[in-house]
Parts: structure tokens; sequence; C-alpha cells
């Protein structure tokens, strides 16, 4: 089934207002060990990469999720 033009447009406002909140918040993230120095930046960077790499499991969690639901068997009918 097709969508219609509707739920295209609002699906293509979606998928742009999420890119903009995740531009946003990529923004304020580069932006955090922008006056830090020394030890100080030292923990920041790492904080940062700890929060990366939960991020990056996540994705491949959820990744793993849909391929798992999508791939799964059907149940055949009689």
């Amino acid at each position: 089934m097709k969508p219609s033009l509707q739920e295209s447009a609002l699906l293509a406002v979606r998928r742009l207002a999420g890119a903009l909140i995740g531009a946003a918040a990529a923004a304020l993230v580069l932006l955090i060990p922008a006056n830090e120095h020394g030890q100080q930046l030292v923990l920041i960077t790492h904080g940062l990469e700890v929060v990366a790499i939960v991020l990056f499991m996540n994705a491949v969690a959820i990744r793993f999720w849909n391929f798992t639901l999508l791939l799964r068997p059907l149940p055949r009918e009689c």
C-alpha cells in the first residue's frame, strides 16, 4: 500500500525535525570542551568518548532488534 501525499509530507517533516534536533545536540556536545584545558579537558574528552560508545552500542542493538523482527519466519496459515 502506498502512503498518501499527506502521510509522505508528515514523514518528511518528522525526519527534518529529527535531523535539526540531532544537529543542534551535536553542536552543543562539540561546544562542551571549548573553554577547558589540562586535566579538565582530558576528563571531558573521556566522558564524551564514553557517551559516544554508549550511543553506538544503542544503535547497534536497535539495528539488531529490527533485523531479528523483520527476518524472523512468518507463521504459516493452514
